[in-house]
């Protein structure tokens, strides 16, 4: 399944209004704590936690559905995403590029000062 399309969605997200950025930064987190490895017994809590509340059915108020709604995504596609380890990866590293690349801009920015 090719999901660079849908990790463009989650980054036009990311690049929007402040209160999209932080619904996307929820996301994002979430599925960070699902892959939580290292940490013994705090991690498979965490890991437990996120995944209860990732994978939860219904569109309350703070779910990941809702939250998807907000930010125009497909709440299906991203959980199928997040299924797998390799699309976690996938949604993760893009988010890590992108912030690398902001952090070159800061810097270059203050460069040419």
């Amino acid at each position: 399944m090719n999901y660079s399309m849908f990790d463009s969605e989650i980054e036009k997200s990311y690049s929007a209004c402040p209160y999209k950025r932080l619904w996307a930064s929820v996301l994002i987190q979430a599925i960070k704590d699902i892959d939580t490895r290292e940490g013994g017994a705090q991690a498979i809590k965490t890991r437990y936690e996120a995944k209860r509340w990732f994978f939860q059915k219904g569109n309350e108020e703070f779910s990941p559905s809702w939250i998807c709604d907000i930010l125009d995504l497909d709440i299906n596609r991203l959980l199928n995403k997040c299924c797998t380890q390799e699309g976690r990866e996938n949604l993760l590293s893009s988010q890590k590029e992108k912030k690398k690349m902001e952090q070159e801009k800061k810097q270059k920015k203050v460069k040419s000062l």
